[in-house]
């Protein structure tokens, strides 16, 4: 959501600035309204769409997790998984800027009904003349002019011949309905209270409504006397930012520059064709966004102890949130699936998380999730039992409607690529399946034959070590780009070096054409006395 909304506001400023830079000083007045009112729209739709044409235009990156090395003398142990079934549970997570946000909303939204009722009172406090298709309320004791939908507010004190130019200005407010543009503003701007170009745009859509008032008014009064209304009155009127205001001293020498200028020539319309490489371009961005990185998804994975007989409360907190930071990112990206693996790991369940298009073993059959009556997966429960202790396990309810599975699996799974970069003394086995598993295989007996285990005493490192590499094979077949993590630095040296010195592998391959292929190796380092 919040990159949703960072997208939003850049577009909306990128559109501002068009207008600022080229519209509007033009006199094509309903233009740039319609400009002002379509913009903000299109900030909102052009995030939301994703056109598979243009997602191409970026290369693909695949993706290869490795299974887990396994360096010493500990054995794999079987892990007991003792309740795994779908269950309803609400989270308890409070989100303070879910608190903000509506606490927000709330502020501004009791600031517009205020200003209703003001106006409300008005209308039902004053006298009122009712014409064939508008209301004329006689506001006593005042010198305000000002209209809302179909009524036209005058002050008593206005002058009777300066009330009748003023009501032709007002009826152009009237007939074109310039108070439903302000009051999508005005819903605009309770929603997204926090976003100050909203406000700038109202605020140019105001200034418009009196130049398109001031114009059509100007045809059928004499010049000086329109110039002298605007000068010559006492400036007083309603603050309300949904309410247009004949009279308004910020604007009246603005609207009387307006008023004094050419038409603009009709060759300057073609200012407005800027709007479609500007969408086009925008379009071509969000469908071309980079997905998450490697990276960024190892961000959510996790693996957890299974076979631990202590859980303390913050182990357990803690296993809780990372469950909770994976659930929610899956209900969040519908692209992703999250794959729970049981049986690779000794003692320990891990989670990772894949896009859609990686291929599924055939094995992995088994799923855990809730589905809607159309056969979308909009929603993930579970409940664990962990060392005799349950802990209950869900995502915020924001995301209930987000499309999301969560698959069960023996094996790790392969990325879907035409041909994935294959070990040297792979290359010459019939089938893609066995090359895949002698590359693995080979990658593995690679890894442990090579890395320096006297690093464990060296260092002093006791227990279990697990290290996390990601490295690329380019369209060379080269080592590229390694980077590793650990709880030491000489770890993450030595994996490294490991793994720069794997040897030129036989490129990926996808629709005949060389690919780089990025690996994901988990590496768990354990040595007994």
């Amino acid at each position: 959501m919040f990159h949703y909304i960072i997208q939003t506001i850049a577009f909306q400023l990128l559109f501002l600035i068009i207008y600022d830079l080229f519209l509007k000083r033009e006199t094509f007045f309903n233009w740039n309204r319609t400009y002002l009112l379509l913009t903000p729209m299109l900030s909102f739709i052009i995030p939301l769409v994703k056109i598979s044409l243009f997602r191409k235009v970026i290369p693909e990156d695949y993706v290869i997790n490795l299974p887990e090395v396994f360096i010493g003398d500990a054995a794999p142990v079987a892990i007991p998984v003792t309740d795994l079934s779908p269950v309803m549970v609400e989270a308890s997570n409070v989100s303070w800027w879910n608190v903000l946000f509506f606490t927000g909303m709330a502020v501004v939204a009791v600031v517009f009904a205020f200003k209703v009722v003001v106006l409300v009172k008005l209308i039902l406090k004053n006298p009122k003349l009712n014409k064939d298709k508008f209301i004329i309320v006689r506001l006593l004791n005042s010198a305000s002019a000002f209209s809302f939908f179909n009524y036209i507010f005058l002050g008593e004190e206005i002058q009777t011949k300066e009330k009748e130019v003023i009501l032709k200005h007002e009826l152009v407010h009237v007939n074109q309905k310039h108070s439903l543009d302000l009051l999508f503003f005005e819903g605009l701007k309770i929603v997204f209270w926090f976003n100050p170009l909203i406000y700038i745009y109202q605020r140019n859509v105001q200034i418009l409504h009196e130049f398109i008032a001031d114009a059509e008014a100007f045809k059928y009064n004499n010049k000086t006397q329109y110039y002298q209304n605007l000068l010559s009155q006492v400036f007083e009127t309603k603050s309300m930012s949904f309410i247009n205001p004949f009279f308004k001293q910020s604007l009246i020498k603005k609207r009387i520059t307006m008023l004094q200028k050419s038409k603009s020539k009709q060759v300057k319309l073609l200012k407005y064709a800027l709007l479609f490489p500007l969408v086009f371009g925008m379009l071509i961005y969000t469908s071309c966004e980079k997905e998450p990185s490697i990276e960024n998804l190892n961000e959510y994975a996790f693996s957890q102890n299974l076979q631990e007989k202590d859980m303390n409360k913050t182990q357990l907190e803690d296993f809780k949130n990372k469950h909770v930071k994976f659930i929610e990112f899956l209900m969040s990206n519908p692209d992703y699936v999250g794959w729970v693996d049981f049986t690779n790991t000794p003692k320990t369940k891990s989670f990772s998380i894949h896009g859609l298009k990686e291929k599924v073993p055939e094995r992995f059959t088994s799923k855990y999730t809730e589905k809607m009556n159309d056969g979308e997966i909009v929603k993930l429960r579970f409940n664990f039992e962990i060392a005799g202790k349950r802990i209950e396990v869900d995502a915020n309810e924001e995301f209930k409607k987000k499309k999301v599975s969560l698959d069960i699996s023996k094996d790790v799974p392969f990325t879907h690529v035409d041909s994935a970069p294959v070990f040297p003394e792979c290359k010459d086995l019939s089938t893609i399946s066995e090359r895949k598993k002698c590359t693995s295989d080979s990658i593995t007996q690679f890894v442990k034959r090579e890395f320096n285990t006297k690093i464990i005493r060296e260092y002093n490192l006791s227990g279990r070590q697990r290290m996390h590499a990601i490295f690329k094979i380019d369209t060379d077949g080269n080592i590229i780009g390694v980077r590793a993590r650990a709880s030491h630095q000489k770890l993450e040296e030595e994996t490294v070096r490991v793994i720069n010195t794997l040897p030129r592998f036989n490129p990926g391959k996808q629709k005949g054409k060389e690919v780089t292929v990025t690996y994901s190796l988990p590496i768990d380092f354990d040595i007994s006395e």
